[in-house]
């Protein structure tokens, strides 16, 4: 969570308690307990004011970005993708057999295991993809540059990751991997709808084909 708010309102009570000692000539030992008070205040409204614009642009559950921003990032870096005539990578991935966690442990190991899948894909990707909560078990990543075999590799690294972890919380008589699907820009499509509805095909059908 950025510190945006806090350090603005913390900048004005600097500023204002610098301008009241300039013009009042009063030395600052005289207002120290209203500064501090000033301070305690201007800390705690900035810090709401810095929580409401962290859940405005994440989802509150895993605390990646939420589907809203989705065409915003994807807009952004569509734009750097076509000014370096560079190809732009869309992940959709998601849990197998993610209906049996909630079924067999309850909601709440269900909202631990997407948790756990959010940690996972962040420490998996690079510093300039995006992590998007999709819905449900759904998460889609932006990702500029990225080539297929590279995208097998990640792949493959954040499901290992993913298993090992989700074993370590549950004993489990399933397969509590994850499957995804990828698309590419501009050779699958030029919008984030159609590259969404190409790499969600993609995906299912992975699934599909791991179940034969």
């Amino acid at each position: 969570m950025k510190y945006t708010g806090r350090l603005s309102l913390l900048l004005i009570v600097a500023v204002f308690t610098l301008f009241q000692i300039f013009v009042t000539k009063d030395p600052l030992n005289e207002q120290a307990f209203d500064t501090l008070i000033s301070v305690i205040i201007a800390w705690f409204v900035g810090k709401q004011y810095d929580k409401m614009r962290f859940y405005a642009e994440k989802d509150f559950l895993t605390e990646l970005y939420s589907r809203r921003f989705a065409n915003k990032f994807f807009s952004k870096l569509k734009k750097k993708a076509d000014s370096k005539k560079l190809t732009l990578g869309v992940f959709m991935i998601d849990i197998n057999n993610f209906k049996q966690i909630n079924d067999k442990y309850g909601h709440e190991a269900g909202d631990e295991a997407l948790k756990l899948l959010s940690r996972t894909i962040g420490k998996n990707i690079g510093k300039s993809d995006i992590p998007i909560r999709w819905g449900g078990d759904e998460f889609m990543i932006l990702t500029p540059t990225i080539t297929v075999e590279s995208a097998e590799t990640m792949i493959t690294r954040m499901n290992d990751e993913f298993v090992m972890s989700i074993n370590k919380e549950w004993i489990l008589d399933s397969d509590f991997g994850i499957s995804a699907g990828l698309a590419m820009y501009p050779a699958d499509g030029e919008n984030i709808g159609d590259l969404y509805n190409i790499a969600d095909r993609r995906m299912y059908k992975i699934k599909e084909n791991q179940k034969t």
